[in-house]
Formats: structure tokens, C-alpha cells, sequence
């Protein structure tokens, strides 16, 4: 973690942005000089990028995300104008391309969702009306895009994955929650339950927690109920010898009142946090892929240790673990 000099992306999930937002958490955790000065160093670097991916997960975006986070939390002091004000307007005219593409030809990557995260946090951050109109309609082209995905699940297409849609749909109802203020998508909530309720969908204890946090929102007890009981059916198929450190970490993010989940948090928080330090570095080698970074805020260290700092100072569900 500390030798950041050895990886070659500057990016937030896989690289030097994601890498220096767990160091200055872990940092600020332990009062630690030498740690916040690695940090530090991490985000300068990161910050010399020459990408022009524009995303979330390996862009633009998502550095400028952890630059914003760390100066929102008083991490570091800097203008974030000065540093990144021109690959904001990059951002800022992908955003549109994106919007543009799906109102003229139905085109609309679904890797591209996340960036919706950048755009409200420097909407938050400097109260930019520019950022939240984009953000505003790529929730509306993206929850119109979730709806045709959904029609074409269910007929089968050729190309469409079940397992895909539940994945976009969870990630869309998470975004949904964090970032939307206007009116919630309840006919592609509706349709889902009801797909659900007649075995069409798998349950997932990620969008299942999603829906409930949202149904508690809206304040609509059909979306609770479902959202539990799917939850309550999918914790049984956990299993923490054969899950990734990302499914056992963000299950620990979650939120339901079930004893069912009390039970597999307090299973995974052993697996993942135990005191044997031999049998620790055998759970860690299976849950971190060999094919993944190691370190990386994705799948690896900077996770377990956002994590790690979460659980032992009590501030559950910290933006900085999710979105991720």
C-alpha cells in the first residue's frame, strides 16, 4: 500500500486516487504523520494523469470524486478549480455526448452510470447548477435505458443478460438513493417485484438491501416487504469461504433489520478481521483474487481498510466506501 510508486494507474478502483483515499482514512484513524504524507503523495501523483477516460471506475471522474471527498472532509486543503478545472469541462462535455447518443440512436454504455456519483458530489460540493443538470439527466436517460433492458430480459433477447440487468438495477437504485432528490423510478421498482414475485429474478442480497434502503424512502411497505424477504432468502447462500472481499465488505455496508443479516455480518466481520494473523493471511489470499490488484479500492486493501476504518470508529455506511 505504502510502495504506490509500483502502480502504474492513477485511477480510483485499480490505481494511485483509490490507494491515497484509504491511506488518508487510515491516516486520520491513527493520527499517523508518515501514513497522511504517503497519502498525500499517492493523490499527487494520481492527480498527474494523462488519461482521457472520463469515467468512474478508471478516469477522470472518479479521481476527481476522491479529490472532492478529501477536500470536503478537510483531508487535504486544496482548489480543486485550479487542479482539475479543465477535465471537469471534459467531463461536463462527455456527460452530454452521453445523453445526446441516447436520445438520437438508444446508444448508452452502462459503464458510464457511475460518473453520475462525480456530478453530485461537486454539485454538493460548489453548488453547481451545471452539474446537477447533468446529473439530473443522465439519471432520466439511464432509468429510461434500465426500463428497455428490462423489456428485453424478459423476451429473451440475444445479448441481454439476467444477471447484468439485476446488476445495473442495483447499482441504479444505490445511485438513486445517494444522489436523486427529485421523483423515484416506482414503475421500474414496481415491475421488478412483480417480475420477482412470479420467479423471473434470483434473489441478491445487494438489491435487495438497495430496494429496502429505497423503501424506506418512499415510505412504500410492497418494496419493504419484498426487499426483506428476498434478502432473507439470498443471506443463505453466502458463503464467506467462497465470496470476494468487495461482496463480504459491502454486505457489511448494508442495512436490513433482520437476524439473518446480524448473523452473516457477524460471520464475515470474523472472517475478515480475526486476530490470528496466519489464518487472516489465508482468508485474504482466497478473497482477493491473484488476477486483481491487491491494493486496489475495487477488489483489494484500500477496501478492507475503508472497511476496517468504518467498523472500528462506528461511522457506518461512509460515503467513501460506497459507491464502489
Amino acid at each position: 500500500m505504502l510502495n504506490s510508486c509500483s502502480v502504474s494507474s492513477s485511477a480510483l478502483y485499480n490505481g494511485k486516487a483509490g490507494m491515497s483515499l484509504a491511506l488518508f482514512e487510515v491516516a486520520r484513524f491513527l493520527e499517523d504523520e508518515y501514513i497522511e504524507d504517503q497519502a498525500l503523495q499517492t493523490l499527487q501523483e494520481s492527480l498527474l494523469t494523462k488519461t482521457d477516460d472520463p469515467g468512474f471506475e478508471n478516469g477522470l471522474s472518479g479521481i476527481g470524486y476522491v479529490l472532492l471527498y478529501l477536500t470536503k472532509n478537510k483531508l487535504v486543503e486544496a482548489d480543486f478549480d485550479e487542479l482539475f478545472g479543465d477535465k471537469l469541462q471534459f467531463i461536463y462535455e462527455h456527460a452530454d455526448k452521453l445523453c445526446d447518443d441516447f436520445i438520437t440512436n438508444g446508444v448508452l454504455p452502462m459503464c458510464d452510470m457511475r460518473m453520475i456519483y462525480f456530478l453530485d458530489i461537486y454539485h454538493k460540493c460548489v453548488d453547481s447548477n451545471r452539474s446537477s443538470e447533468l446529473k439530473e439527466k443522465l439519471l432520466m436517460v439511464y432509468c429510461e435505458k434500465l426500463r428497455n433492458l428490462l423489456s428485453d430480459t424478459l423476451r429473451e433477447k440475444e445479448g441481454v443478460s439476467k444477471v447484468d440487468y439485476m446488476l445495473y438495477l442495483e447499482e441504479f437504485i444505490k445511485m438513486i438513493d445517494k444522489c436523486c432528490n427529485g421523483v423515484l423510478p416506482q414503475d421500474l421498482v414496481d415491475r421488478y417485484i412483480s417480475e420477482y414475485e412470479d420467479g423471473r429474478w434470483m434473489s441478491r442480497v445487494l438489491l435487495s438491501n438497495s430496494l429496502y434502503v429505497l423503501s424506506e424512502k418512499a415510505g412504500n411497505q410492497r418494496w419493504k416487504d419484498s426487499a426483506l424477504c428476498q434478502a432473507d432468502i439470498a443471506l443463505q447462500s453466502v458463503d464467506v469461504r467462497v465470496e470476494t472481499l468487495r461482496t463480504m465488505t459491502d454486505i457489511l455496508f448494508c442495512n436490513l433489520p433482520l437476524k439473518s443479516y446480524q448473523e452473516k455480518s457477524d460471520e464475515i466481520r470474523n472472517y475478515l478481521f480475526t486476530t490470528d494473523e496466519q489464518k487472516l493471511t489465508q482468508n485474504l489470499s482466497r478473497a482477493i483474487s491473484h488476477k486483481n490488484m491487491s491494493a486496489g479500492y475495487a477488489l483489494g486493501m484500500s477496501r478492507l481498510l475503508l472497511c476496517a476504518v468504518n467498523e472500528y470508529t462506528g461511522r457506518k455506511r461512509n460515503e467513501v466506501l460506497r459507491p464502489l
